[in-house]
């Protein structure tokens, strides 16, 4: 578990969609071009809605979690969202003193094979001392599937979410119907979500 107080930052946005332009209109079945720029927007929409909704990060990208202090006790280990993480770049921290530090990646462990991702001390010793503020440390990271990596259920849970998106441009209800939001996009989420894929 996270601790209460931490905050999670998109450092780099990930190079390319894990959806092409193409992928997108054969899915929509449309061929004319008039559309494209929407189409894109919707493909960028659609794979940040589930990022959220699956609280992983779907297609490469850098990551920085900021703690107020480092974990302690039995369970001293970091836990990185978004996973699947796929390597950690830097743990930084405000000392006692006041001085910014980095630490050698030689002083810790990355698990990258649990979900979420985590980063432990090497067997033996503990997390340094921090200053007690907030956003004390720091961790940046990669996390995301890259195009040979990344599972079909995700792609077809980011194509199901821009057609839903092309589908319903306006936010008129007609009679207060609501319009529910498709199975498969439940299913899918929830699949993807709990490592089931």
């Amino acid at each position: 578990m996270l601790p209460p107080n931490y905050a999670l930052t998109v450092v780099t946005a990930p190079a390319s969609e894990p959806v092409s332009l193409v992928e997108a209109k054969e899915h929509l079945r449309v061929s004319h071009d008039e559309e494209n720029v929407l189409i894109e927007q919707l493909i960028q929409s659609a794979r940040e809605q589930v990022e959220n909704d699956t609280a992983r990060a779907l297609f490469t990208q850098t990551l920085r979690l900021s703690l107020d202090r480092f974990p302690s006790g039995p369970d001293n280990a970091i836990r990185l969202p978004r996973p699947p993480l796929a390597s950690v770049s830097s743990i930084a921290y405000v000392d006692t003193a006041g001085d910014s530090q980095t630490l050698s990646g030689a002083a810790y462990q990355v698990d990258a094979y649990s979900e979420p991702g985590r980063v432990v001390p090497v067997y033996g010793t503990s997390w340094p001392s921090a200053r007690c503020q907030p956003n004390a440390v720091t961790v940046q990271y990669v996390a995301g599937w890259t195009v040979g990596t990344m599972p079909a259920a995700a792609k077809q849970l980011v194509l199901l979410w821009v057609s839903h998106l092309y589908d319903r441009r306006d936010p008129v209800n007609v009679g207060n119907i609501v319009s529910p939001m498709p199975m498969a996009i439940e299913t899918l989420t929830w699949r993807l979500r709990w490592g089931h894929y």
